[in-house]
């Protein structure tokens, strides 16, 4: 019934119709945006961005000053995460709002003004729904008004917390959340603090980022415990005030600690004494202590309170009993400790490895039993 012929040389993404019955626009993956009369069928202008175009909204309210003027401004969602905001009357960028979606996962997928009203409604491939105000009277850029969202990619391991509603999870986008089983809107992604402020510097300084590239790496294992992760107590105290979660990561040699009630990573991280990537961990009933598996077989014993080093199982020989003709042989696990577990009333550690044996270490003892 009617052709367009296409203003650029990238391929079309997206077409929306104006509030204006006879006008549409035109999205590219060159980042053009064209404006175009299908009832003369003629050309308006032309709005280009440096990123591929995904999405376009007209904005139809009226601006807050002038109740009869109706706002003159556009947005724009791109493959790289950003929303670029022009204003139709000066044909000029107003604003970008950086990072609203992650660009690692296909960046802002939708973006739509709810009809009459000065909010923006955003979607994208991170698995998020975020809802943006424009009430700020000295910005451009609106601030976010609520959202709701998850992994941006699979979970891969998940638990129980044991003193609360939530459950735990890490997932393949590097992340560690906890999810309500009783509202939604409770759901948290714990702050990995250095990441954000490092991803707000970059935008400072023109460099764009993935927040998701500067996390942890991908989290395999993971323990935890609610008896001293309290909620109102400063670090170092001992009003129930160290971290209650430990988490292994892919390829990482050391585990790291959290904060369930402060929602953050925590003080400290906890070495494999041998070098081997973190494989197992696990939390004593009173959560004081966090244990380590190695993949090269050895079992670390951390304190959580003070990050300490406590032990290792099985003890290295001293130089005495070595020359007394002691022998651990068979003591240590040969290959990777898939397992960790800690007995309810703290006397006895439990361990499993892909070398078939099931190690036991009763109170202060080093291994002292072996299954087959």
């Amino acid at each position: 019934m009617y052709t367009i012929l296409s203003p650029s040389s990238g391929i079309l993404t997206t077409i929306t119709h104006s509030p204006h019955y006879s006008i549409i626009a035109l999205g590219f993956s060159d980042g053009l945006v064209h404006l175009h009369n299908i009832e003369t069928d003629e050309p308006i202008f032309d709005l280009t961005s440096s990123n591929p175009i995904t999405c376009i909204s007209f904005r139809t309210d009226t601006l807050p000053d002038k109740d009869d003027t109706p706002s003159d401004m556009i947005a724009a969602g791109s493959t790289n995460g950003d929303i670029t905001l022009w204003s139709l009357k000066t044909r000029r960028i107003t604003g970008v709002m950086r990072g609203v979606h992650s660009a690692s996962t296909g960046g802002v997928i939708r973006a739509v003004f709810l009809p009459g009203q000065n909010v923006l409604l955003t979607s994208g491939g991170d698995n998020a729904l975020k809802l943006w105000i424009f009430d700020t009277p000295t910005s451009v850029l609106p601030r976010i008004l609520r959202q709701r969202s998850g992994h941006a990619k699979a979970p891969n391991t998940i638990t129980f917390h044991p003193s609360t509603h939530f459950v735990v999870s890490g997932g393949l986008d590097r992340s560690l959340w906890g999810f309500s089983l009783r509202s939604d809107a409770q759901n948290t992604e714990l702050s990995q603090g250095h990441t954000e402020s490092a991803l707000n510097k970059m935008k400072k300084l023109g460099t764009e980022q993935d927040v998701s590239d500067l996390k942890g790496e991908v989290i395999t294992c993971m323990a935890v415990e609610g008896n001293r992760d309290g909620a109102g107590a400063e670090w170092g105290s001992n009003d129930l005030g160290w971290e209650g979660i430990i988490t292994g990561g892919r390829g990482e040699a050391f585990a790291r600690a959290w904060s369930w009630s402060r929602r953050k990573i925590g003080r400290w991280t906890f070495a494999t004494d041998d070098g081997g990537e973190v494989k197992s961990v696990a939390l004593s009933p009173c959560g004081t202590f966090a244990l380590v598996g190695s993949s090269g077989g050895a079992v670390n014993m951390y304190n959580l309170q003070s990050g300490q080093y406590r032990r290792r199982f099985p003890e290295r020989l001293t130089k005495a009993q070595i020359s007394a003709g002691k022998s651990r042989a068979g003591w240590k696990h040969t290959r990777a400790v898939t397992g960790v577990a800690v007995d309810s009333i703290n006397n006895t550690a439990i361990t499993c490895g892909l070398d078939g044996f099931i190690k036991v270490c009763m109170h202060t003892n080093d291994f002292n039993t072996t299954l087959s």
